[in-house]
């Protein structure tokens, strides 16, 4: 790379990071993790999967149609981020297995990082305004979301909790207060 290239890319990633960009943590993934889908990954080893026409196949033979199968798992490689419901052009997508965080504003790729290294960031107010409205709203979902699981875990605490006094009642014929 290049003194100048080197010298630029350090100035954006210290603006990313300056502005909670990078990272599953920072603003693009808190809003691909809690306002976007999960992508699933299905299939396992066993099975071979195709999508184009075969080409070679013969009049007489029928391709048998994929079934799942008892070995076969799915699995979440990452998540993904549709703005158009929204009315919004913006398109935000995280990979697991790639640790890759992508931002596509009209269509156009506008920020990439790779394993917590910035490659591509375009610094522009249009699509960072965007991301600010829809960081709020991810925030509140995911406040909602803590409070939700907070209350489950209380249940599930509580019900614990019974089970185990009811054991000790049965186990040692303790009487109830």
């Amino acid at each position: 790379m290049r003194k100048n290239e080197e010298k630029l890319k350090e100035e954006r990633t210290f603006e990313a990071t300056q502005k909670n960009l990078m990272g599953i943590n920072g603003r693009l993934g808190t809003i691909v993790r809690y306002l976007g889908n999960i992508i699933m990954k299905e299939g396992s080893g066993l099975v071979d999967t195709q999508y184009l026409d075969d080409q070679w196949l013969l009049e007489d033979e029928h391709e048998e149609i994929a079934t799942s199968d008892e070995e076969e798992i799915s699995f979440p490689i990452g998540y993904v981020f549709d703005g158009l419901s929204r009315g919004m052009h913006i398109e935000i997508k995280f990979l697991e297995y790639r640790k890759e965080l992508n931002v596509y504003y009209q269509g156009f790729e506008v920020f990439k990082e790779t394993n917590g290294e910035l490659e591509k960031y375009v610094p522009r107010l249009d699509w960072e305004e965007k991301i600010d409205y829809l960081f709020g709203v991810a925030k509140k979902v995911e406040k909602n979301k803590r409070k939700e699981m907070e209350s489950f875990v209380k249940d599930i605490a509580k019900t614990k909790q019974a089970e185990y006094l009811e054991e000790l009642r049965s186990k040692w014929g303790l009487k109830e207060n």
